[in-house]
């Protein structure tokens, strides 16, 4: 299978071009003549390979004419890249993206410049040991800024002040696509819900559950198509029992804040018990 590439976009935009009709005979005179293409004619059924840092909805290969144009990307030397990851350009954006998966990082790469003619900045950060983020008013992170993508995935990450959390996110001015999933984020900051986001993760990490963040449900409920992880967020009580976050509900957080069930020995107990208490007084938070 092809990759989803500059080369191959190219092809792509000849193919809808020609409104993926093109004859053989059109293709036989042109740059792309080769004997795989021209022994296929059915264009529609032609699949490319996504990069993997691309692969937000977990979909290795796409149909190539009905591919999003963003799905297209190249390795290029020349861009001003961190040493420890690997940088593309888009085929026909400003974009520049910035691969530093599964590099043994412990903290973000500083430093990052946009060329001249790219003003947007895709990173990915995934399979990393960073626990902590970083001060984005520090001129080693002004790169931020220009993010409009970042996958934290699979870090570790524990923000231990929830003030330099938000600051982290109100300093990614484009941010619109943000990773978080499977960290260990306890504390989300109010912040996280003014931002203009068109995708997000935040599940499989280890949220509390008290009043304070009573917010966080009907804000999952409210944006369940960009929280598209939403119904699998979690949270949980000193450690002990844990439950839906959609599913939480004022009693619930009550009972378990006053200790009257966490009393419990057989934590399922608590956890049925918290569940029948939302259902016997219908509360939404």
């Amino acid at each position: 299978m092809f990759d989803c590439d500059c080369s191959l976009y190219e092809l792509r935009e000849f193919l809808v071009a020609n409104r993926a009709h093109a004859p053989i005979s059109l293709l036989s005179g042109s740059k792309f003549t080769h004997s795989l293409l021209l022994s296929n004619s059915n264009f529609l059924t032609w699949k490319c390979k996504v990069n993997p840092m691309l692969m937000t909805n977990h979909t290795e290969s796409r149909f190539m004419l009905l591919n999003d144009s963003k799905s297209f990307i190249c390795p290029d030397p020349n861009l001003p890249c961190p040493e420890q990851c690997t940088c593309y350009r888009g085929a026909n954006d400003s974009r520049m993206l910035v691969d530093c998966h599964n590099r043994s990082l412990n903290k973000f790469p500083e430093n990052i410049e946009l060329p001249e003619h790219k003003n947007e900045l895709v990173v990915s950060l995934e399979y990393n040991s960073i626990a902590e983020l970083p001060d984005c008013e520090s001129s080693s992170y002004r790169w931020l800024q220009n993010v409009t993508q970042l996958n934290l995935q699979h870090n570790g990450l524990t923000p231990k002040k929830m003030h330099l959390f938000g600051r982290f996110l109100r300093c990614m001015d484009k941010i619109s696509h943000l990773f978080l999933a499977h960290n260990n984020i306890d504390r989300l900051p109010h912040v996280i819900q003014h931002k203009s986001f068109k995708a997000l993760s935040i599940a499989s990490n280890k949220l509390t559950c008290c009043i304070s963040e009573r917010w966080i449900k009907s804000w999952l409920q409210d944006n369940s198509k960009i929280i598209y992880d939403s119904g699998e967020v979690y949270c949980q009580h000193e450690g002990r029992s844990t439950i839906a976050m959609l599913m939480v509900c004022d009693r619930g957080v009550e009972y378990l804040e006053s200790g009257k069930v966490l009393s419990r020995k057989d934590s399922q107990s608590v956890l049925f018990y918290w569940l029948f208490s939302c259902w016997l007084s219908t509360c939404i938070i």
